[in-house]
């Protein structure tokens, strides 16, 4: 089975999909996925597809006091930074789309893609709400529009406590 490169930052398809409800974070991955890694210390679940070509995986931090609205946003925007700083010392060669920003009512959601000359393709997606930030990175060792189908499935099934 091939192994990833993966990224986890520290702090943080034809198939019938399972619903998968952690703690405050919620993801549809495919039935055929597995839960590989758990730790509740360090708030992180792992989760992989069958063929090994994908691999999810959620983080979450707590804030210790509840932000504002503009708080969050920009948590979140700092977040991303080191998000694809660590990203980038780990591969120099990395390329990265550019952060799409949305702000809601209760939450900010910034999503980017990543694209190593390896061959190693991700989507981050990061929401902050009030309570914290749960980061949702995708990752696959496939071809980029393999990539951006089972990314745009998997990842439009998360969500995140407010």
């Amino acid at each position: 089975m091939r192994k990833f490169a993966g990224i986890i930052i520290g702090l943080l398809f034809v198939t019938v999909s399972m619903a998968q409800e952690q703690i405050d974070f919620r993801v549809d991955v495919p039935s055929s996925w597995k839960l590989e890694e758990y730790s509740e210390e360090d708030r992180m679940w792992a989760y992989e597809s069958a063929d090994g070509n994908h691999r999810l995986t959620v983080s979450v931090l707590y804030y210790s006091n509840e932000p504002t609205h503009a708080q969050q946003g920009m948590f979140l925007d700092d977040f991303i930074k080191t998000r694809q700083e660590q990203s980038a010392v780990i591969d120099k060669e990395t390329t990265f789309s550019k952060t799409k920003l949305d702000e809601y009512e209760t939450a900010w959601v910034a999503r980017f893609t990543e694209v190593s000359p390896s061959g190693r393709y991700a989507t981050n997606k990061a929401i902050s709400s009030r309570i914290g930030i749960a980061n949702f990175y995708l990752e696959s060792l496939s071809s980029g529009e393999d990539h951006e189908n089972v990314s745009k499935k998997v990842l439009s099934t998360t969500g995140f406590a407010s």
